[in-house]
C-alpha cells in the first residue's frame, strides 16, 4: 500500500516533466516573482506594473527635478479550469498501475499539452488580432517576417526575448527560400547538409503543429477543443509581455485501496490556467494569419 502511494507520487513529477518538455509555449511561463496569486479567490491573479514621470529640467542650483513613480498590481481573472478522470478496473490487468501510468502519460502528451498551447495561441489572437493576413510563399515569407520585426521595432518592443512561432508550413517555406541558400552548411567530416533554422534575427524559432495554431478554438465540455478560426502563419511574441500563468495543476492517481466507490484505479488531471497580455503590451505581439 505504501509503495503504490510512493510510485504515484513519483509519477506526478514525471507528468510535470513531460508537460514542460513537449509544450510549445512553455517559454512564455511567467516568472513567479512577477505575479501574485489571490489567497481569497484562486481565479484572480495580479501582475506588477510600473508608471513613471518623464525627465525634467536639471537645475544647477536646485538639482534634480523631483518625480513620482507608482507600482501597481493589476488584477486579472483566469478562465480555463479544465480536467478529466479515467477509471481502470483492478482486474483488467495485473500491472494495472503501470497501465494507468502509461495512459496518463499519453493523455498528457496528446490531449493536455496540445490544448494548453491551442488556448494560449488563440488568446494571443483574441487580445492582439491579426496584423497581417495572407497566403505566404517561399518568395514572400521572409519579407512578411521582416515586416513583423519592423512593426515591433517601431513599437519599441525589446529585441531581446522575442520568440518566433511558425507553422510547419511556414518553416518549410523558410527553408525553401533562396535567401537561406548561402547559410546552409555542409559538415566537412560527414558531408551531411543541414537546413535546420534554429534562430532568425536573434529570435528563437518554435515550430507549432497545425492542430494547435488557430486564431480561435471552441472548448468542449467533454472532449477537448476544435478549430473555429483561421490557421495562423506565424507569431512574434516578446516573452516579457505575454504571461502564461498556471495557478493550479494536479495530476493524480488513486489506487483501489483508496477508492471508496469501486475496485479500480483512477487517473485524474486538473489544470487551472490562462494567458494574460496587459493592454500596454499588446503592441509587443505580431500575428500573421492565413486568409482562411
Amino acid at each position: 500500500m505504501a509503495n503504490s502511494i510512493g510510485y504515484a507520487s513519483t509519477y506526478v513529477n514525471m507528468l510535470d516533466m513531460i508537460n514542460k518538455k513537449e509544450s510549445c509555449t512553455s517559454g512564455l511561463e511567467i516568472n513567479p516573482l512577477a505575479v501574485r496569486f489571490s489567497a481569497e479567490n484562486p481565479k484572480t491573479i495580479y501582475l506588477k506594473d510600473f508608471t513613471f514621470e518623464g525627465l525634467g529640467t536639471y537645475s544647477r542650483s536646485a538639482g534634480y527635478d523631483e518625480g513620482d513613480f507608482d507600482i501597481a498590481w493589476t488584477a486579472y481573472s483566469l478562465t480555463q479550469d479544465r480536467g478529466k478522470k479515467f477509471i481502470l478496473d483492478a482486474l483488467d490487468s495485473k500491472e494495472a498501475l503501470t497501465t494507468i501510468l502509461e495512459a496518463g502519460a499519453e493523455f498528457t502528451r496528446t490531449k493536455v499539452i496540445p490544448e494548453i498551447d491551442a488556448i494560449r495561441f488563440a488568446k494571443m489572437f483574441t487580445d492582439c488580432s491579426a496584423d497581417a493576413t495572407a497566403a505566404l510563399t517561399y518568395d514572400t515569407v521572409l519579407a512578411a517576417i521582416d515586416l513583423g520585426i519592423q512593426t515591433l521595432d517601431d513599437a519599441e518592443c525589446p529585441q531581446e526575448g522575442r520568440i518566433l512561432y511558425v507553422s510547419n508550413e511556414v518553416y518549410k517555406l523558410m527553408k525553401q527560400s533562396g535567401e537561406f541558400f548561402n547559410a546552409r552548411i555542409a559538415t566537412q567530416n560527414s558531408g551531411n547538409l543541414s537546413r535546420e533554422i534554429m534562430t532568425f534575427d536573434g529570435m528563437v524559432i518554435v515550430r507549432v503543429p497545425k492542430t494547435r495554431f488557430y486564431a480561435s478554438i471552441t472548448l468542449s465540455a467533454t472532449d477537448g477543443y476544435t478549430k473555429l478560426g483561421n490557421d495562423l502563419n506565424f507569431i512574434i511574441a516578446h516573452q516579457g509581455s505575454v504571461s502564461a500563468i498556471t495557478n493550479y495543476v494536479k495530476p493524480k492517481i488513486v489506487t483501489p485501496d483508496f477508492n471508496n466507490s469501486s475496485d479500480a484505479y483512477i487517473f485524474g488531471y486538473r489544470v487551472f490556467h490562462d494567458l494574460i497580455i496587459p493592454t500596454n503590451k499588446v503592441s509587443n505581439v505580431y500575428i500573421h494569419s492565413k486568409n482562411s
